[in-house]
């Protein structure tokens, strides 16, 4: 068997957007030249309500064929309370189906809350890495079968500076 790499590059964290739990991210090295990396990602929804409805909810995540872990009780704080609040944690395994969710379980509403669903796959990944567009990253990767599949990605970038370095863009006049 032989040993996969694991490569390093820096750049400005250019474009980014999902397929299904693909995360597709383009750089732009120290050269301007682009580069394409990929992660895998899974949306994690919580539902707080009667377990009743919270079963009903669950069972259409199956129909779906969309849950990626069994969905466990957990304790989270609410963001417009602050106050601790016992939901359900549900991971999903086809982001795609989040919008069908998130349309369809309106008459949930007034029974109950879903968080988190109407967070944006890709924002949701930046999120939970903590970088943001153009922001200096290092990603860290290996190359299989010509493809760069992420370890890590971090930015020691600071989203609340209001002075920071952008990339060199080319402009595309028609």
């Amino acid at each position: 068997m032989s040993e996969v790499a694991i490569k390093e590059i820096d750049g400005f964290l250019f474009d980014i957007y999902n397929v299904e739990e693909s995360i597709h991210i383009w750089i732009l090295d120290k050269d301007n030249k682009p580069h394409l990396f990929l992660d895998s990602y899974f949306p994690v929804i919580y539902l707080e309500g009667e377990e009743k409805k919270i079963r009903e909810i669950i069972h259409r995540i199956k129909d779906y064929k969309a849950l990626k872990e069994i969905p466990v009780w957990t304790t989270r704080r609410h963001f417009y309370s602050n106050e601790e609040v016992r939901v359900v944690k549900v991971v999903i395994s086809k982001p795609s189906v989040l919008r069908k969710l998130y349309q369809k379980l309106y008459a949930f509403y007034g029974r109950g809350n879903i968080y988190h669903s109407d967070i944006d796959v890709s924002t949701g990944y930046l999120y939970l890495h903590k970088v943001f567009p153009l922001a200096k990253v290092n990603i860290r990767y290996e190359e299989k079968k010509g493809i760069n599949k992420i370890i890590s990605i971090q930015t020691s970038d600071d989203v609340k500076s209001c002075e920071y370095d952008i990339p060199n863009l080319k402009i595309l006049n028609m």
